[in-house]
Order: C-alpha cells, then structure tokens, then sequence
C-alpha cells in the first residue's frame, strides 16, 4: 500500500470515528432536551388538574416519580411546547444540528505521523565475570569494564542498529543499567556488533531518567524492572514494541 492509499484509508476510518462520536454527542445533547420537555408536559398536564395516575400511565412511569416532577416549578409555557415537539419529532436532524456545539472530538486530516514498530536491545546475564583470552572481560567489574562489557559485541539485527536506541542491561534477571546508544559499529576483525557511547553516564536504579532517554520509553524497561531471561541461549536479545506500546520479546518464561 502506498502512502497516499494509506492515508486516504487511515482518514475514511478515522471519517467513521468523527461522524458516529458527534452523532452520539448530538443525540445526548437532545435526548437531555426531549426529558426536560417531558417533564414540562407532565407540569402543564398537572396544572390543568389531570390526575397523576392518568400522567403516569401515558409517560409509562410510576405515580411517585410524576408526583416529583410535578411538585417542581414549569419554565416552559404550555403553547410553546407542542411546537418544539413537533419541530424534533418531524425533523429531528435539524433538532440535532442545535446541539453540535460542546464536542470536542475534531477530525484528523493528510498527511498522517507514521506509525512505527520500534526495537530495544536488551541484555541479561549472570552477576559474575570472567575473562576470555581475548582479554575481553566479561561481567561486573569495574565501571569502565562494566561498561565495555555490557556494550559489546552483540548480534544486533539491521532494524535495532538503524533506530539506536537505548541498550538496556540486566543482571541475574533485574535491570540495573540502561545505556545511550549513539550507534552500532562493527568493529574490525568481529562479525558482532558494539554499541556507541555518547559521553552519557548510564540510567541506574534510584536516579532519574536523564535527557536522553525517549518520552515512549516504557516503565518495563527502567533501573529496578525484572527482565526475564531470554528463551534463546546468549545474553542478547531485541524487544519489539509495537506502535500501541505492547512489547513482545522472546522469554523462557
């Protein structure tokens, strides 16, 4: 589908929308119109000494209820009101029409904000390290190696480096930090990936959310979340977010 096609289909559904909101909205509007006339009727009624009974039968409710209504003061003189009745039973789209102001509900027009799937990566690993003969250190260390740790190497998929997003680390199923990521780079010799930094300190428990982080940024992903383990074997693994917020990312639980 085409982003025109697309849009001109988004603005037929949200037409349905607008057009069924503000009918609803009119028909309250005049449904409170058409009781407050009623209860006029039933006024004028009981003035001219008809019996309560008589009313209550004709508007199908009890005497008690007739006998409230009439007890308060008429505002509606008894010539005015068979006209208004008989202008919102013979035209009652015009009745509604008198009603239109007060909705708030407005229509949305082209071009549309594109609506995206966007995705996390997310790391989990045991609180434990160990060093490879590479000298790559692995685990919780000291915060510099904490660091170069956590942010390589990953098999990050083309989608998750093209959005760069925040990295968010876990340890023994508890997010502990969350990283700016200023890219991925793939760096000589490796065929995984690490991620940029951009001079930020990490996001941690009890300190709040720094500039960087995006308003979307789910709560599920903060400093002090349970993350669950992946369901493959390898600490990396990318969390999809749908444009509705939901987020779909592959567990062993």
């Amino acid at each position: 589908m085409s982003a025109s096609d697309r849009d001109e289909h988004i603005q037929s559904r949200l037409a349905d929308v607008s057009i069924a909101a503000g009918l609803v909205h009119r028909l309250r509007a005049l449904e409170g119109e058409v009781q407050t006339l009623l209860e006029e009727a039933q006024r004028n009624a009981a003035a001219d000494g008809i019996a309560q009974s008589m009313i209550a039968a004709v508007a199908g409710i009890s005497q008690p209820r007739v006998s409230k209504i009439t007890s308060e003061p008429s505002g509606t003189s008894p010539a005015a009101l068979p006209r208004r009745l008989h202008l919102i039973s013979e035209w009652p789209g015009d009745a509604l029409l008198a009603h239109a102001d007060g909705f708030t509900g407005r229509m949305l027009y082209p071009p549309y904000e594109r609506l995206v799937t966007r995705w996390v990566p997310t790391v989990w690993r045991r609180d434990r390290q160990w060093v490879q003969p590479d000298g790559r250190v692995y685990g919780d260390t000291t915060p510099a190696e904490r660091e170069q740790a956590d942010r390589r190497y990953w098999a990050v998929g083309a989608e998750v480096r093209a959005q760069a997003h925040p990295l968010v680390l876990a340890v023994d199923g508890k997010i502990e930090r969350v990283y700016e990521v200023a890219g991925w780079i793939r760096e000589s010799g490796q065929t995984k990936y690490s991620a940029l930094g951009a001079g930020s300190a990490p996001w941690v428990r009890g300190s709040a959310a720094p500039a960087w982080v995006p308003a979307w940024w789910p709560s599920a992903f903060e400093p002090g979340q349970q993350l669950a383990a992946p369901a493959r074997q390898g600490a990396y693994t990318p969390a999809r977010i749908t444009p509705d917020g939901v987020i779909h990312r592959a567990t062993r639980s």
